[in-house]
């Protein structure tokens, strides 16, 4: 949620599998910008997409102030700790009344769509 820089681990030739999460893989650094940042800028959104390679669980709530309909994103979830993290972030968002469709589950990673006002 600050400006600065973070390491990623990359998996392979691309940073397809890139996480902040991730163990082993060759580490790069990376520039960073905050939502806030972004929105400054460009002012609110319809809709955000989120493949932040692990920083959603530091962003989703800053982006959420800032759409108007919703969130596409994919969930980095490497250990159970972090699956529990992510289910009491989409129960809170829930109990704000917005939809959570769980779009997609594939291991360590889920694709969420949140949509506001829609309940």
């Amino acid at each position: 949620r600050t400006k600065g820089k973070i390491t990623l681990r990359k998996v392979g030739d691309a940073f397809s599998g890139a996480s902040m999460y991730r163990e082993g893989g060759e580490p790069t650094t990376v520039e960073t910008i905050t939502p806030e940042e972004i929105f400054a800028k460009y002012g609110e959104f319809d809709i955000a997409k989120l493949d932040c390679e692990g920083c959603e669980y530091e962003v989703l709530f800053d982006v959420l102030d800032h759409v108007k309909e919703g969130v596409v994103l994919e969930f980095h979830h490497p250990t159970f700790k972090f699956k529990r993290k992510m289910k009491k972030m989409l129960d809170q968002i829930k109990s704000n009344g917005m939809e959570v469709i769980i779009i997609e589950n594939r291991g360590d990673r889920s694709i969420v769509k949140i949509s506001k006002n829609k309940r």
